[in-house]
């Protein structure tokens, strides 16, 4: 049966869709597909989100999987070679043109090896026709003209080992113990991206070109356009820098691997000092499904909701800490290689009940299988899947280029069509209709039946805890599964939301800032409502609420209950309804509100889209004057915190991060460690009495409300619902509870782990003259020294994967500012790159040339204010800081400009002398 519909998706073009239960499914008519002679195929869509930027990637139908013996990891290796060198851009230049140019080695430049292909990535301004055409250029460059020296690929050794070395630990070794079961028989099992040591140190140059040249060839590779700029000049670059690439003419077949699929079921228990939790998965392997037809869609569907019912009925059983048996449980669905695809069982259990809690999440498998979902869950999850695809047809205009890009580059790859989102939407409404409780259990138990199953469990090694063998784990596992259950029963929340609206308030005074396209409307009790209309996103609405207090307002031995309430208030529902009836209630809306108490103040978070505004609306005032904590959820929260605390105390990286911890704050009865009796000893009366409080009073509230607003609505959903919050004579400020941090130098050394991994920390700090000079300064300094040290570290010394260098600064107490400096190493070079950081900030101090650093980030500045602008939350938080700072002057959100244009060499030489000096912490994290 054939029908046909008509649908006009843009610009008065109308298309036809087919559908054929085996007819496939139709790519988006605005993208233009065409392959050049040579055999290299391109797309091309014009997209203006964001405008003035285009998105270009280089996809090479080749990964690890085609390395040959002596070539392990070298497919990574040549992803390298590339950002290191080509004929027209000699070593450095390359990242460096691109940061002239206003972007970022990492966020817009970047690239990406897997076991099937390689992905390279640029995002350019399309505002200079030069920068666009160099963009094509260097994507010439990287696909045929790599230079790659014996001197340039012995540099960069150290460079990929350091990334390898970032992979390991408990993470790591556990890994190297699942994959080769994952893929065991295959050409995948002895082919991991990364590759190994051995190869890394000491594999011949010769080999690494013989890959390059072997693969990198017109035939296997596609260039993607996608962004703010005309097909035609598009279509242009790519066939004057691509079209004269000839094919080789003795080009190697591009051979595919399978995946075998056994019978058995394989049992592995695994267990490592380091690891932090005793984990459970049961990973089912099957064949990869293609999604080109109507049929495969409709597959695909049933398997979102399967996994959508699933997940949701398990996290309802966690959230009862009384009784549940895991701590969390989810179905998974995914792709490690590309012929196989993964339907994946996971939950974490208490270190003091594996048997009971693994047995009690394989018993709530055993139900599923044996009973399927009821019909309420179907509903349910049908509403949340269909809202979902609603919204992406209704804000297409505003996708991003960088989603487009990436399923193009998936097009390709796997063939996998990309629709029009509202011939998708038809689509998926008409699919999801007919879909039934029968075909979901049918598909469950063909996505869990047990051939070529792997059972893993996970755990630390440590005294006091008995690993099962993997015998007892097999009987385990089959006694729980053929366990008779009884059905699910079916749980609808009728309820209202609200039993009883509020009679509400009203506006008495409004007013307007022009300049900054906000209303500002003052309600009958005092709280303050700012409203800014914008048109970025189409379903996008976000909210933003403070008032001063905090937890500064209770005593240092209530912090941590203050600090945990809201997290608790969030986990419990609100008015009548507990969170699984919550969670239930809202279905198929998008709307979240998180309350907050942070140090200095109070107030909630949240995000709607339009539809659901009024909802948003009913959730502040439920949270604000009915929460909840019930005792459900607060032992499901110790149970969780308990473990973790329990498993953290094996890992490297918690030994790490409490010694810079007490490193800042020694003896302070307020920020101290967590510890068993901090989380034994929370109360839900009590953590609810600080909620409360902190709550009670709202009429000094600020409200900001920015997106897609229909201001009538609001201003009456603000009167209604805000003006009916409570407010008191009571007045209120915070106070200061701010710790004393360390004078001097503080230096630590800490000792743990067994693998030759280091980290290490130098965290900056002092007094700052909090001024909007000083903190834009700050940035440009932690900027600089980002780039400055991933040149001296990584491209000169070869000596780290990545550096992260961030700078924050606070108002209040009293003006504070950080500049933390984080990397990892080998332990052996850990003292000489530290003694190297420290050098390049003396050389920051004092004689290094900054002009081109200065231009770079001037430029890098301007480019992502150019996107910020255009983002509701760039404008949220300008609000926020604004009409919290009343002493700085709003309009300077639109004078950024001047304020890089008057940066200097000399502004950030001076902040490097008086902000980095001998007050730091520095923490360097040792193998035992």
């Amino acid at each position: 049966m054939i029908r046909v519909r008509y649908l006009s998706i843009f610009l008065g073009i109308t298309v036809c869709v087919l559908r054929v239960h085996g007819q496939h499914l139709q790519m988006d008519p605005r993208v233009h597909i065409d392959t050049l002679a040579n055999g290299l195929t391109y797309y091309i869509l014009e997209n203006n989100e964001p405008k003035n930027r285009v998105e270009l990637r280089m996809v090479v139908n080749a990964g690890s999987i085609l390395e040959e013996d002596d070539q392990r990891g070298f497919a990574h290796f040549v992803e390298h070679m590339l950002f290191t060198g080509t004929a027209r851009f000699p070593r450095q230049e390359l990242v460096s043109f691109f940061e002239q140019v206003g972007m970022r080695f990492g966020a817009d430049l970047n690239a990406y090896t897997s076991f099937d292909e390689t992905v390279y990535m640029l995002e350019l301004p399309t505002d200079s026709m030069q920068t666009v055409e160099t963009g094509f250029a260097v994507l010439r460059e990287w696909a045929e003209h790599a230079t790659m020296s014996d001197e340039e690929i012995n540099a960069e050794r150290g460079v990929i080992l350091e990334e390898w070395r970032r992979g390991r630990g408990a993470a790591g070794r556990t890994r190297d113990q699942i994959i080769p079961v994952i893929l065991q028989g295959s050409q995948y099992e002895a082919r991991l991206p990364i590759g190994d040591t051995l190869s890394i140190q000491e594999g011949h140059p010769d080999a690494v070109r013989r890959y390059y040249n072997r693969w990198y060839r017109p035939d296997l590779m596609a260039i993607v356009v996608v962004g703010d700029l005309s097909a035609d000049t598009a279509k242009g670059f790519v066939q004057e820098y691509f079209a004269d690439w000839e094919q080789p003419t003795s080009a190697h077949d591009r051979p595919t691997f399978d995946v075998p699929l056994s019978k058995e079921t394989v049992y592995e228990v695994i267990t490592d000092p380091e690891l932090s939790a005793v984990q459970l998965e049961v990973m089912h392997r099957r064949l990869a499904a293609r999604r080109n037809t109507e049929a495969d869609y409709r597959r695909y569907l049933v398997e979102r909701l399967t996994s959508g019912i699933f997940n949701r009925r398990l996290a309802e059983i966690a959230r009862d800490g009384t009784r549940s048996p895991f701590l969390w449980g989810r179905l998974t669905t995914g792709s490690i290689v590309r012929p196989l695809r993964t339907h994946s069982l996971a939950a974490q259990v208490a270190p003091d009940s594996i048997t009971s809690g693994f047995r009690g999440f394989l018993e709530e498998t055993a139900r599923m299988l044996q009973h399927g979902f009821t019909a309420g869950e179907l509903d349910r999850q049908k509403r949340v899947l269909l809202r979902a695809y609603e919204r992406a047809a209704n804000d297409q205009e505003n996708t991003p280029s960088s989603t487009y890009a990436g399923r193009l580059v998936n097009h390709f790859l796997n063939n996998s069509p990309v629709m029009h989102a509202e011939v998708q939407l038809l689509l998926v409404r008409d699919l999801i209709n007919r879909i039934t409780l029968e075909e979901l259990h049918a598909s469950i138990r063909g996505q869990l039946a047990p051939e070529s199953r792997i059972v893993i469990v996970t755990l630390p090694d440590v005294a006091d805890l008995t690993p099962p063998t993997e015998d007892e784990l097999a009987l385990l596992v089959d006694d729980a599964l053929a366990q008779n259950t009884d059905p699910l029963a079916d749980q609808n929340t009728d309820r209202p939301l609200i039993d009883e609206l509020p009679q509400g308030g009203r506006i008495v005074h409004e007013s307007a800032v022009d300049t900054l396209g906000i209303d500002i409307l003052t309600l009958n009790n005092g709280i303050r409502v700012i409203l800014k209309p914008t048109n970025f996103r189409n379903n996008e609405i976000l909210l933003s609420a403070f008032s001063p207090g905090g937890s500064s307002l209770v005593e240092d031995d209530k912090y941590f209950a203050a600090s945990v309430a809201p997290v608790l208030v969030g986990r419990s529902g609100v008015g009548t309804l507990n969170q699984s009836e919550l969670v239930r209630k809202l279905s198929g809306q998008f709307v979240r509100v998180s309350p907050f108490i942070g140090d200095y103040s109070e107030g909630f978070r949240g995000r709607s889209t339009p539809e659901d505004i009024e909802t948003l609306f009913q959730l502040i005032y439920l949270y604000a004057t009915s929460p909840r904590i019930d005792n459900s959820s607060l032992q499901s929260f110790k149970n969780s915190q308990l473990a973790q605390l329990e498993g953290r105390i094996n890992t490297p990286g918690a030994a790490f991060q409490d010694t810079l911890f007490t490193a800042f704050y020694p003896d302070n009865s307020r920020f101290k460690l967590l510890s068993t009796d901090q989380i034994n000893g929370l109360d839900a009366e009590d953590a609810l009495d600080i909620y409360l409080d902190r709550f009670a009073d709202m009429d000094d509230f600020t409200f900001i409300l920015v997106g897609n607003l229909d201001s009538a609505l609001v201003r009456d959903l603000a009167a209604q619902y805000l003006g009916a919050l409570p407010q008191t004579s009571r007045e209120e400020s915070w106070r200061d509870t701010a710790p004393d941090l360390p004078e001097g130098p503080v230096i630590r050394q800490v000792y743990k782990g067994q693998d030759p991994q280091s980290q290490i920390a130098i965290i900056f700090h002092g007094d700052y003259d909090y001024t909007r000079s000083n903190r834009y300064i700050l940035r440009a300094l932690s900027d600089l020294l980002d780039i400055r040290l991933r040149e001296e570290l990584r491209e000169k010394r070869s000596g780290i994967y990545s550096a992260s260098v961030q700078s924050g600064s606070t108002r209040l107490p009293d003006g504070q500012f950080t500049l933390s400096i984080f990397f990892g190493c080998d332990p052996a070079r850990a003292e000489e790159l530290t003694k190297a950081v420290f050098d390049d900030i003396a050389q920051v101090q004092h004689s290094l040339d900054l002009t081109s650093y200065l231009d770079r980030i001037k430029a890098q500045h301007l480019r992502s204010r150019e996107i910020s602008l255009e983002t509701n939350g760039f404008w949220l938080d300008q609000i926020r800081f604004y009409f919290d700072n009343t002493d700085e002057d709003y309009l300077d959100v639109y004078r950024y400009d001047m304020l890089v244009d008057e940066l200097t060499t000399e502004d950030i030489r001076e902040a490097a002398r008086s902000l980095l000096g001998e007050q730091y912490v520095q923490v360097t994290l040792l193998p035992e």
